[in-house]
């Protein structure tokens, strides 16, 4: 098999180039080849399209290109006389591409160089090192590329789409179904029916329309029967940009917040330590405190002032869950997120060790 790697014109076709003004005319008996379903470890399969030479003179075919290196390509070198016959062959290497494909092949045609595209199709059934590889995690049938999806920093009041990608590695049909999600998130699979060997997609939908900036997760159960794995959604959402001239700038909100960590002195046998740090507004308009709360599930906030007037101090309360901390020592980070428009975000550090016996 001779795989295409450019443009081959030989003696003859040049030959009927030169005789020839017209167009090509020609009948293609197949246009869309589909190979069905194989395995990985069966290795290449080859697929045939032939055309008949319905004109009064002689047809070349000059140029066949593949869209993807993955499938090569030969086809007939003579030039076809009126009435007679040529083909052309591909064919799709399956190593390392489990899952449905759909490929196309140009194949031009002289005289006139007359396009005719050859659509080809087929499913790959992987084997278990190349399904090991692309979907690591396992469920029954159903197996995924992850259990996570982060949409990472979203711009407040947009909307976006994500997917986490699925494999069905059984031997029959499967339907899979999601549920959870939450406010802002919607989780959902369109395909009803999932063919063995055939990929599908856990589709997500994140409106930000109302949720508080910061961090957001939302669990959701992907299942399939009796099969079922927990997956996490995770989002950044930033605060809304407020653009202000020079005026309003000059009598902004001015967050201010303490910049060394707020140390902690814990003994053993606490489940909780307390912690509190003060915030305050140098600016002259309102400091509206939008979010205070942090990543960690260790640290609870307690209590948070929602504003503060210009010139005023107002205190941030909370506990670090010490059942939750393993080894000696701990450090968190507080977001607090407030309406200034230089800083809506401030990071506040909270530290803190078990005092020694």
């Amino acid at each position: 098999m001779r795989c295409l790697t450019g443009l081959r014109v030989s003696a003859a076709v040049m030959l009927l180039l030169t005789l020839c003004a017209g167009r090509a005319e020609v009948k293609w008996l197949q246009t869309d080849y589909d190979f069905g379903t194989w395995h990985e470890a069966q290795g290449r399969r080859t697929g045939i399209a032939r055309f008949v030479n319905t004109g009064k003179e002689a047809v070349a075919i000059i140029s066949v290109r593949p869209s993807c290196g993955c499938t090569g390509a030969d086809w007939y070198q003579e030039p076809v006389e009126p009435g007679d016959t040529a083909w052309v062959s591909f064919t799709y290497d399956p190593k390392g591409r489990p899952g449905k494909f759909e490929k196309t092949v140009k194949v031009y045609t002289d005289p006139g160089r007359v396009l005719q595209v050859i659509t080809i199709r087929g499913t790959i059934v992987g084997t278990p090192e190349t399904l090991e590889r692309d979907y690591p995690v396992v469920a029954g049938p159903m197996r995924f590329t992850s259990l996570t999806y982060d949409f990472g920093k979203t711009q407040a009041e947009t909307a976006r789409h994500g997917f986490l990608k699925g494999y069905n590695q059984g031997e029959d049909t499967i339907r899979p179904k999601v549920v959870g999600g939450g406010e802002g998130l919607q989780a959902m699979i369109a395909k009803r029916g999932v063919a063995p060997g055939e990929p599908f997609t856990v589709g997500f939908y994140l409106s930000t329309r109302g949720l508080e900036p910061g961090a957001h997760s939302w669990p959701v159960r992907i299942s399939c029967g009796k099969y079922g794995v927990n997956a996490e959604v995770t989002a950044d959402i930033e605060p809304e940009r407020i653009l202000l001239d020079s005026a309003q700038m000059a009598s902004a909100c001015r967050i201010v917040v303490p910049r060394e960590p707020v140390e902690l002195t814990c003994r053993k046998g606490e489940k909780k330590a307390a912690f509190r740090f003060s915030v305050s507004n140098e600016g002259k308009d309102a400091l509206r405190i939008v979010r205070v709360y942090s990543r960690a599930a260790a640290v609870k906030i307690t209590r948070c002032p929602r504003s503060l007037k210009g010139g005023k101090t107002g205190t941030v309360e909370g506990y670090i869950d010490l059942t939750e901390i393993d080894g000696p020592a701990f450090g968190f980070i507080v977001e607090v997120i407030t309406n200034d428009p230089l800083k809506p975000v401030s990071l506040v550090r909270v530290a803190g060790r078990y005092a020694a016996k």
